[in-house]
Parts: structure tokens; C-alpha cells; sequence
């Protein structure tokens, strides 16, 4: 089993679930594998490219929630996975402008209309004429940390989203975005 199954099974099993806003990294020693894995090891494959090597390590930072490491990564990433990668995890530092301004750059993307399948059924809200709409997500995020209420029962919906929209894009990286 390649090293990314592995981490991806430790974190899709996490209870809670991870949250909107994170205060700190949920597991350190996650973090040190995934950023000292060579992209063989990483991914499985010989010809794994650094790009999508880091493009994963991205991703699965994002979701153990070191949001600082996968900044590191991603700043260097000018690609709308990149930028993806970037959108989400300023959004999960509370910086709402700033992941718009992320989304923007990524435009439209492939990963939008299986995301909008399955997080229509969990937050319709979050959708926009029959869509999905990224910065509508970001504006309901915004709104449950603002009011206090990310943390509550009533927020799992938008935890469990985000959740859907890590696994697509993850999915889509390790897919040679070919999806």
C-alpha cells in the first residue's frame, strides 16, 4: 500500500470530524511522513511527478489541518489545483477574502459538478443555480465561525462538505487530474 491509502484511511476515519476553523494541527507525526515521503513512496508509481506529489502532500496536509505546510507547498503550485489547495485552506484560516480571491484563480473546475452532486444533498445552500458555488460555501463557513456556531451540531453539514470537497480534489490530483 502506498504511503497516501494509508494517511487517507487515518484521516477519513477522524471522529469529529475536522473542523471549519482549525486551532492547531491534528496529528504532528502525520505531517513529518507526509512532507518526508519521497514521491515514489508517496504515491506508488515511478514517474510520479514533484507537481502532483505536491499537490497530494497539499491535500492531505490541508485535511490533517497543518494548514502552515501545506501553504509552504502550495504557494509555489500555479495550477488550479494550486490554487484550489490555496482557496481552501485560507478559508479553513478564516481568511474569507482571500480564499474568494484563490477561487477566483481557479475558475472553473472538473471537480465542481461531483462535488455539487453530493454536497447539494448535504448543504443545498451551498449551491448556486444548480451549481456548485465555492464562494457561497465560503460565506456559510464564514457565517458558522462568526456566529460562533462552526463547532455546533447543526454545522456537521458544512464539515461533512468539506470533507466531500477535499476527497474530489484529492481524488482528481491522484487521478493525473484526468478525472
Amino acid at each position: 500500500m502506498t504511503l497516501w491509502k494509508d494517511v487517507w484511511a487515518q484521516l477519513d476515519s477522524r471522529r469529529p470530524l475536522p473542523p471549519l476553523k482549525p486551532e492547531y494541527v491534528f496529528d504532528e507525526v502525520l505531517s513529518e511522513e507526509i512532507l518526508a515521503v519521497p514521491p515514489l513512496e508517496l504515491l506508488g508509481y515511478d514517474d510520479a511527478t514533484e507537481s502532483v506529489a505536491n499537490l497530494t502532500r497539499a491535500g492531505l496536509l490541508v485535511w490533517n489541518d497543518d494548514l502552515d505546510a501545506a501553504h509552504a507547498l502550495v504557494q509555489s503550485i500555479d495550477t488550479p489545483e494550486g490554487s484550489y489547495w490555496h482557496a481552501i485552506l485560507h478559508r479553513r484560516e478564516g481568511d474569507y477574502d482571500n480564499a474568494k480571491y484563490w477561487f477566483h484563480r481557479v475558475g472553473e473546475h472538473r471537480v465542481f459538478e461531483p462535488l455539487y452532486e453530493q454536497a447539494s444533498r448535504l448543504w443545498p445552500a451551498c449551491t448556486a443555480h444548480g451549481r456548485w458555488s465555492p464562494n457561497a460555501f465560503v460565506d456559510a463557513v464564514s457565517d458558522a465561525v462568526q456566529t460562533g456556531e462552526h463547532e455546533s451540531p447543526g454545522a456537521e453539514a458544512l464539515r461533512r462538505v468539506q470533507i466531500v470537497e477535499c476527497t474530489h480534489l484529492l481524488r482528481y490530483v491522484l487521478s493525473g487530474m484526468n478525472l
